[in-house]
């Protein structure tokens, strides 16, 4: 197994289309899709387990996509928050918004929980924002982010979803009340 993953993980060429290991040999389209969808089960049910066991209070859940975590749900793509709000369940409030210019008070929300797309994984400014609003933790899937934020201390956790991808969560814990 260590042999196989090192293999991978070296192979500059590799990816998740042409993987014999994801796929198990077959190169039908429907076969790679079906694998591919049931990728994204394993990893979005291992995000959801990890981020309901760090989420405390009232939360936001920034860049949100399709993730169900959090009272608040904020996103820029209006069309994926009206659709998400007629076909769900959930009794999330949703608000059209981008991350680096939040239309909340400070110390608004007790959580906050923020997955950025690539794009604004070399930009900071709005991390340390995110940390203003909340009162006790930010959650953040930023693996290039080495931030220390003043009054937060910090721990790297990762999730571990069965596959050959670990994902990257920074938590930050209030350390002093305001």
């Amino acid at each position: 197994m260590t042999e196989e993953l090192e293999t991978l993980t070296n192979n500059r060429s590799w990816s998740f289309n042409n993987s014999n290991h994801a796929f198990k040999g077959s190169n039908s389209t429907r076969s790679r899709r079906k694998a591919y969808v049931h990728y994204q089960q394993c990893v979005q049910a291992a995000n959801l387990k990890f981020l309901k066991s760090q989420v405390e209070g009232f939360t936001l859940n920034f860049c949100c996509g399709r993730d169900p975590t959090g009272d608040v749900k904020v996103d820029v793509d209006r069309a994926m928050l009206l659709q998400r709000k007629r076909s769900s369940l959930d009794k999330s409030d949703f608000v059209v918004a981008d991350i680096r210019h939040a239309p909340f008070r400070d110390g608004c929300c007790d959580s906050v929980v923020a997955d950025p797309p690539f794009s604004l994984y070399n930009r900071f400014k709005w991390a340390l924002n995110l940390a203003k609003l909340a009162r006790r933790k930010v959650i953040l899937s930023h693996p290039c982010t080495n931030l220390k934020v003043s009054g937060f201390s910090r721990a790297l956790w990762f999730t571990n979803s069965k596959s050959i991808f670990l994902r990257l969560w920074w938590v930050y814990t209030r350390t002093e009340v305001s």
